[in-house]
């Protein structure tokens, strides 16, 4: 007896279950159809491993940063030298990832280095002779770079995340604050939202694409794992409180 048609149910050209025909649909519009529901599901589930697997070390990193970085404008001011310290060498390490490009990846507009850096030169200036010393600066890019496109894709994602964040912690510390410089929380702007879905997408697409898609998932999660452990090192070195 014939199996019945079973759309979505096992992965395109395994062939168990043939996908359903909807009226006036011929077959290969049909398949595709469930080939492309099926990468869906499979791309969601690959940001859910990814969110989770990440969420007790964000969880660990933002519970330390607020609310202490909004304190003062010496306290924003650290937060951010703290964060410029985590961008600066990854985005060098980006910017030499020719994969990034073939995800749909532009890495020029995503720098944040020069906002942080704006950001950081005018809070000296309001600041001004109370304006405490900066924490170290970031390793070399050579000792922080990610060994693999999708270990690289896992510190995108980490450094994507905080930008998404910014936007909704720009109301708090304007309110906090007052008028301080906040390029790096402006981010992309109205912007932001639809660049973090292209940024999701090349994340899927990074792990799918790849020849050994169970490796590079989890190559993706190692690579946000140590990143998260990089903010967490770098907030250690410029003697923040524990969380």
């Amino acid at each position: 007896m014939q199996a019945p048609a079973i759309s979505g149910d096992i992965a395109p050209g395994t062939h168990a279950y043939a996908p359903t025909v909807r009226p006036g649909e011929d077959a290969g519009t049909a398949g595709d159809r469930s080939s492309a529901r099926w990468a869906s599901e499979r791309g969601l589930a690959i940001l859910a491993r990814l969110r989770s697997s990440t969420a007790p070390a964000h969880e660990q990193v933002e519970s330390r940063l607020f609310p202490s970085a909004l304190e003062d404008l010496a306290s924003y001011r650290r937060m951010l030298a703290v964060l410029l310290a985590l961008h600066e060498p990854l985005e060098q390490h980006f910017a030499n990832e020719a994969g990034f490009v073939g995800l749909g990846i532009d890495v020029a507009e995503r720098r944040k280095t020069v906002g942080l850096r704006d950001d950081l030169a005018r809070l000296e200036t309001l600041l001004g002779n109370a304006a405490p010393p900066l924490p170290p600066a970031g390793e070399p890019a050579a000792s922080t770079s990610p060994a693999s496109l999708p270990a690289a894709l896992g510190a995108f994602y980490v450094l994507e995340g905080s930008t998404l964040g910014g936007r909704f912690l720009l109301p708090q510390v304007r309110d906090r604050l007052g008028d301080v410089p906040t390029s790096f929380l402006v981010g992309y702007g109205d912007r932001t939202g639809r660049l973090w879905k292209q940024t999701r997408t090349a994340l899927v697409r990074g792990v799918s694409e790849a020849p050994h898609p169970a490796s590079a998932e989890h190559a993706l999660l190692t690579g946000a794992g140590a990143t998260f452990a990089r903010l967490d090192a770098l907030l250690d070195a410029a003697d923040w409180p524990a969380a």
